[in-house]
């Protein structure tokens, strides 16, 4: 976090980092060092809040996911983690004074009952708000088989490589959500789930994991 911001920003994104959802105006202002809504939506970057909210506007329903589709502009709420990553995609990097951990955007439930291409764009669009990329699409389907667990973890590992480019496909087969919600608990072992991923690798390389 941004070592500059207020005390009392920092009290009220203590409160808004266990929400589920924030309202989308909220989260243009927290995303930039702002107070929330409900505590009066004092912004400190006030220019730097209207670019990022008109620009959040604009992408609502296509590159930004919103969690009702139908809602009306002033009741858009978003998912925290995918909003953040909406925002470091289209380059406000910068002024971002929250990161929340991308992993919590995954709704465990919905993943691991996810069958076939369609749900696994819904949900990767849910959990980065971004669409999955058209050439990722492609290998899922030319993949595609009578497993379902081969689906969700494929969609899996295409979520994880989507925050982190770098992992190894050791390091996405070994993620504990490819395993309870991608394989339903019942896991094929290390080197088949990496068969299952290995073309998906946006770098792949040869070696050991970081780390070892």
């Amino acid at each position: 976090m941004d070592t500059n911001v207020s005390e009392d920003y920092k009290k009220h994104l203590d409160l808004c980092s266990r929400f589920d959802t924030w309202r989308l105006k909220t989260a243009c202002s927290l995303i930039t060092g702002g107070l929330p809504e409900y505590a009066g939506g004092v912004h400190p970057q006030e220019q730097t809040f209207a670019e990022i909210y008109e620009a959040a506007v604009s992408c609502a329903n296509y590159s930004l996911a919103l969690v009702d589709a139908n809602a009306r502009v002033e009741d858009y709420r978003v998912f925290p983690a995918a909003f953040t990553h909406w925002a470091a995609a289209i380059g406000f990097n910068p002024v971002l004074a929250y990161t929340p951990k991308m992993d919590a955007s995954i709704n465990e439930s919905k993943w691991a009952k996810a069958d076939d291409l369609e749900e696994i764009k819904e949900l990767f669009k849910e959990a980065t708000g971004q669409r999955l990329p058209s050439n990722i699409a492609a290998k899922l389907r030319a993949f595609s088989d009578k497993s379902k667990s081969k689906w969700r973890c494929r969609g899996l590992a295409a979520y994880f490589w989507s925050i982190d480019s770098s992992m190894s496909a050791a390091e996405v087969a070994r993620k504990p959500e490819l395993h309870k919600f991608g394989c339903g608990g019942k896991f094929p072992g290390d080197r088949q789930m990496r068969e299952w991923i290995a073309d998906l690798n946006p770098s792949p390389k040869a070696g050991r994991p970081r780390g070892k």
